[in-house]
């Protein structure tokens, strides 16, 4: 399984890649605006400005072309095809490509926690509310992150395009304005729960089922 994992996270390096100079221009931004408003006193709002947007949506985007990719070049390439004759299961496969798609999102959002609780800790003073709204967002965030990585799978297995990801951003587009309305409360956590396992089970059933 450790070999597989591996073998997605070398096939999606360049997903990666542009994942970790999301996280540090985010990070390097949010420290400086929390750095320079200490000085008037005032909580850093202008972390939540329209930069901040940009780059997670430019984050939600590259995690939705990650998992067209992977599934893409597998059927393009015939790479579950030729796994399969090494006696490695396809369940085995898809869970390998998952993981790798779960790191990625950890990857973006776990340094930036780590980065902000120090900030704020630093800089402003820290409250009982503001650290379970921080909590609650960062919670939501990772799952459309991980249902917009789930479409992106689906429809990179499904679609016989050449391009995919055409396909793709639009539904990513679709949920993140959903969840922009709907907000960062309980109702929404378990919305993206269901959705998260509902996709999951129709990738793998199309996955395990499809000729190779």
């Amino acid at each position: 399984m450790f070999t597989l994992i591996k073998r997605e996270i070398q096939d999606s390096m360049m997903y990666f890649l542009l994942i970790i100079i999301l996280t540090l221009l985010f990070i390097f931004v949010d420290v400086f605006l929390a750095y320079y408003s200490s000085d008037t006193g005032e909580v850093a709002i202008d972390i939540n400005n329209n930069f901040t947007i940009f780059v997670i949506s430019t984050f939600l985007f590259v995690i939705t072309a990650m998992g067209v990719s992977q599934m893409h070049s597998d059927r393009s390439r015939k790479i579950s095809s030729f796994l399969s004759t090494l006696m490695v299961t396809r369940d085995k496969i898809l869970i390998a490509r998952v993981i790798a798609g779960i790191l990625a999102i950890l990857l973006f959002f776990l340094p930036q926690i780590a980065a902000i609780s120090v900030v704020y800790n630093l800089f402003i003073t820290p409250t009982f509310a503001f650290g379970n709204m921080f909590i609650e967002v960062y919670i939501i965030a990772s799952l459309v992150a991980m249902s917009c990585y789930c479409i992106g799978l689906h429809i990179g297995w499904t679609s016989q395009r050449q391009i995919p990801l055409l396909a793709a951003l639009p539904c990513a587009f679709v949920l993140i304005t959903i969840m922009c309305i709907k907000g960062f409360g309980i109702q929404a956590l378990f919305l993206l729960v269901l959705f998260i396992a509902a996709y999951l089970i129709r990738i793998r059933d199309n996955f395990i089922t499809s000729s190779l």
